[in-house]
């Protein structure tokens, strides 16, 4: 048990970071420490200080945290378990199962730790009714348990409601068996072990209390703004199964009912909750959280309750986390083998490089930032530098100066409260000198909703100096007035109406309050509400949907033009002229399944108006192309097969058919062999008029390590292509395709051919 408790806990063999969205916040909570920033304060998010027990990411600055830390919480788990079980080895070995498929979830194994300790009290009170007192090591088995439950809230800050709810529950429990010391003890311990923590990762005491109060608002809207849905089925074997289990912890005697017999059920409900949450809000593979949970939940009730109900339950509980399992990662014995050899010839390797004096894995760690730094898309610049949306990892490796602004993860700024620290720390001071921007929304949200509070102070504040790999270069501008968004009036429009806009050429920035109904405050509690979406129809009456979240829409968001793309938002800073195809007609909000009852069927709506007075000639900052006329002195061919495609165009994925305003902007990848490895001379996007006519526009190159990746060939991370014209002088039916160079000829690709209709600004 210790063996396999050392082996899932401690990362003698970490991670290294790496490009994407998870991994971003993984690279940046470790920075944040590394610089020396205040957890909480200076970066928000849903992790504490500790945050490299939870991703097993390797740092210098927080290696030896990461080490102590994980071991100290395995001792103590192994410590708790052997008191519980004694010696009784089936539950020990059985114990083994679940700590090892927590590979697939580390939140099962930290809300684990919580459990036990409860259950480690409830032992101490049993043995007290059978013997008449404790024993004086019941102490030091409270002060292991008990410090461990005081960590793991600055591991992951959601982590708290478990660890405040199981402390104060482990404290009345003593309360109830008249060991008023035991209970003082019990409450005692985990505040002290968190403090302890906090100031030895560096942080300062004074901040310890603001880390909690600045997550909770991250933590509260995670539960609407980051619901995800999944298959129905699973919710209802765990539900079953958590309700069998909870009728299993009641205690069967024809003794009268008393407060204590509530503490078993009271212990495995919050368990089950809290897991039940963590697995099934954003139902993907996070469900793997609830598999893992009910098997650490059955087998330690098994410690305690015996019969034939608990046997079924064990069954069913095996036979649903089967059911997960095979879903989201497989039977396959392969994964067998990746589960042990990340265990335990993970750990042994882990080990032994490290005591083999080659001073690793800081040396891996070096190596690997020297070679993105390398190929970094971004350029090395003077000041201070911070990244939109999400993407902090490119930025840290690049080897600028990081200045993250609190809350790094735009998709994270779910409140009002949270937008306005963003947008208020780009007004400070402290704002950072540049500023890489990209429009990258999750989950299908519209694109101006993340960090949409900042969105008027990125146009007024900063000035656009250089486009590459998708990213926006923005500057502090030298001019430290701010225009802010002229208000209008609020008014009330129900759900699923249609919502006229005001014809305008200035931006248009809404201000949208939705409120929730008592059902859906409830829903938001116990489970999720149902998901807000928005149509928006624009004028050449093309509808676009998107999902939203009420809390970013009552921080306010641009609305008109609707921008999808970095390009779109690069145009923004002319005015809206390049943006006509873009204006949005109307807007129509409704919830998820028209029959819900989640949301208030009235919502205010306030429209106002933001004019950026740049004045900018946008041709050399954004890598806008041209009709590339040398193509026509070229052999023109038709290629037999092209791979790749086209991942987007002005920022929507799409079909056999298309409109297109005066922007026309283009995303994908194209390879000329994928076996070989092997790219294009240059990407194409192919305009052919009605009449035949072909116009050519030459695609910059953009990095694409995921397609690098996915076919483990190198060379192909220079498969990517990015495509921007501006078609002022284009209108009417085109088809779009896809032409590459190469040997000195062009070749147009059959696969990709789409309608489009250019600049058709007349609604049906």
């Amino acid at each position: 048990m210790l063996i396999v408790l050392v082996c899932v806990f401690v990362p003698f063999d970490p991670s290294m970071p790496t490009y994407g969205l998870d991994a971003s916040w993984v690279f940046g909570m470790n920075q944040a420490v590394s610089q020396g920033l205040r957890i909480g304060t200076d970066v928000i998010f849903t992790f504490g200080p500790y945050a490299s027990i939870y991703t097993r990411s390797y740092h210098p600055a927080t290696d030896t945290l990461m080490l102590l830390g994980s071991l100290f919480l395995a001792i103590s788990c192994w410590i708790s378990i052997l008191y519980l079980v004694r010696g009784r080895i089936s539950i020990v070995l059985a114990l083994c199962v679940p700590a090892l498929l927590s590979a697939h979830s580390r939140d099962a194994l930290l809300l684990f730790i919580p459990l036990l300790a409860a259950l480690v009290v409830y032992r101490l009170c049993q043995e007290k009714q059978a013997s008449g007192r404790f024993y004086p090591a019941a102490y030091a088995l409270l002060l292991i348990a008990f410090s461990a439950v005081g960590l793991i809230p600055i591991v992951k800050g959601s982590l708290l409601l478990l660890s405040f709810t199981i402390t104060l529950g482990c404290a009345l429990m003593f309360l109830l068996n008249k060991e008023k010391m035991l209970g003082l003890f019990s409450l005692c311990v985990p505040v002290i072990s968190l403090i302890v923590f906090w100031v030895a990762a560096g942080q300062s005491l004074s901040d310890l209390g603001s880390f909690f109060i600045n997550i909770a608002p991250i933590i509260s809207g995670y539960t609407e703004a980051m619901a995800y849905s999944g298959k129905s089925r699973e919710i209802i074997a765990y539900v079953l199964c958590a309700a069998l289990l909870m009728i299993c912890t009641f205690k069967r005697t024809n003794t009268p009912f008393s407060l204590v017999d509530l503490y078993l059920p009271g212990v495995y409900f919050l368990f089950l909750f809290i897991s039940f949450k963590a697995a099934f809000v954003r139902h993907d593979a996070h469900a793997l959280t609830g598999a893992v949970a009910l098997i650490f939940a059955i087998l330690t009730l098994s410690l305690f309750r015996r019969g034939r109900l608990a046997t079924v339950t064990l069954i069913l509980s095996v036979v649903t986390a089967g059911m997960i399992f095979g879903r989201y990662v497989g039977f396959k014995f392969s994964e067998v083998v990746k589960i042990t050899d990340w265990a335990f010839a993970g750990t042994q390797k882990g080990i032994e490089r490290r005591l083999s004096g080659e001073n690793w894995p800081q040396s891996q760690f070096d190596a690997l930032l020297a070679s993105y730094k390398k190929d970094s898309p971004l350029p090395l610049l003077p000041g201070r530098s911070d990244i939109y949306s999400y993407n902090q990892a490119i930025l840290i490796s690049s080897g600028n100066t990081w200045a993250p602004r609190p809350i790094i993860q735009s998709y994270s700024v779910y409140t009002p409260d949270l937008a306005e620290k963003n947008r208020d720390y780009l007004l400070g001071n402290s704002a950072p000198d540049n500023i890489f921007f990209k429009v990258e929304p999750i989950d299908g949200r519209l694109p101006s909703m993340e960090d949409g509070a900042s969105w008027p102070v990125l146009l007024t504040h900063y000035r656009p100096v250089k486009h590459m790999n998708d990213y926006l270069q923005l500057e502090k501008s030298s001019a430290q007035t701010f225009t802010d968004v002229k208000p209008g009036v609020f008014r009330e429009y129900k759900m699923g109406e249609d919502v006229a806009l005001a014809s305008t050429d200035k931006i248009q920035v809404a201000r949208i309050v939705i409120k929730p109904t008592l059902i859906g405050r409830l829903a938001n509690i116990l489970f999720k509400p149902a998901e807000l979406e928005m149509s928006a129809t624009l004028m050449n009456g093309e509808v676009r949907t998107y999902r939203v979240v009420s809390g970013m829409l009552k921080s306010g968001v641009v609305i008109s033009p609707l921008i999808e793309s970095t390009a779109e938002f690069s145009y923004l800073y002319e005015g809206t002229d390049r943006l006509q195809g873009k204006r949005v007609k109307s807007i129509k909000i409704y919830q998820e399944g028209r029959s819900s009852r989640s949301w208030q069927p009235e919502y205010t709506l306030q429209l106002g108006e933001l004019d950026v007075a740049h004045d900018l000639d946008l041709s050399g900052v954004y890598n806008l192309g041209a009709w590339d006329r040398e193509v026509d002195d070229l052999p023109l061919l038709k290629a037999s097969k092209c791979e790749g495609g086209i991942d987007a165009i002005d920022g929507q994925q799409v079909g056999s058919s298309i409109k297109v305003g005066r922007l026309l902007s283009v995303t994908g990848w194209l390879a000329t062999s994928l076996d070989e490895g092997t790219v294009p001379e240059a990407a194409y996007m192919v305009l052919t008029d009605e009449s035949g006519k072909r116009s050519f526009v030459k695609g910059a190159s953009v990095s694409r390590p995921d397609v690098a990746k996915a076919y483990n060939k190198s060379t192909l991370e220079r498969a990517g292509y990015s495509v921007a014209i501006d078609t002022k002088d284009l209108q009417g039916a085109y088809t779009l395709q896809l032409a590459m160079k190469t040997a000195g000829h062009i070749e147009v690709c059959p696969e990709y051919s789409i309608s489009a209709t250019l600049n058709d600004q007349v609604a049906p």
